[in-house]
């Protein structure tokens, strides 16, 4: 089997099915986060991710960097 990473997986999921559920937030913690929707599906994931991604690597980040979030 081909190493793989979570990326490359997701993107391969996301191609496949662009419209299911990836998350799913339960209202307790939606309501606590004050998220504005209750879900994400694939492609808005990616879209999200990318979006990070790129940020990251115009900051002057790239691959062997190491990187955290964090959500409040």
């Amino acid at each position: 089997m081909p190493a793989t990473t979570v990326h490359e997986k997701l993107l391969e999921t996301a191609q496949r099915f662009p419209d299911n559920d990836l998350l799913v937030y339960p209202g307790w913690l939606r309501e606590r986060w004050a998220l504005p929707q209750a879900s994400w599906t694939y492609s808005q994931a990616v879209s999200i991710i990318d979006a990070l991604a790129r940020r990251y690597r115009e900051a002057g980040y790239g691959q062997g960097h190491r990187v955290a979030l964090l959500h409040e």
